[in-house]
């Protein structure tokens, strides 16, 4: 068969108006049934509150941490603690922030920030705690 020929089998098998009023059933059963999947929904999740809007992920889980929250700098992948196990040293190793942290364990505060110009992963005391190497 040519093309032409497909193409009036087609128009012959189908109809103009049976093609119209095909649509209208489709849209007719289209309309109730959105309504009624939104109406199964059921309420709408309540908005976070300022505490619970900074534990949420952009993927809406829920992170619920174990201990208390300290504000640290950008990225701290590198941490070490004292052997008196007073302070904490976390490198940072953001883009902008490259540098040691020292926090106090008791108090919970940023105790000093020493910048540096870069930085790695690592970060350890010798064993008499007075010095740092990162």
């Amino acid at each position: 068969m040519r093309n032409s020929e497909l193409r009036g089998a087609r128009r012959s098998a189908l109809g103009l108006g049976e093609l119209r009023g095909l649509r209208r059933a489709v849209l007719g059963l289209c309309v109730p049934l959105s309504a009624l999947l939104g109406a199964c929904r059921g309420p709408a999740a309540p908005s976070p509150s300022n505490d619970d809007a900074h534990r949420r992920l952009p993927t809406g889980a829920r992170l619920d941490p174990a201990g208390s929250m300290i504000d640290v700098g950008n990225l701290p992948l590198g941490a070490a603690i004292s052997p008196s196990g007073n302070d904490i040293v976390l490198s940072l190793n953001g883009f902008r922030e490259r540098a040691l942290q020292v926090v106090d364990r008791q108090s919970g505060r940023l105790v000093q920030t020493l910048p540096m110009t870069s930085s790695f992963l690592g970060v350890a005391f010798s064993p008499d705690g007075r010095t740092v190497a990162a």
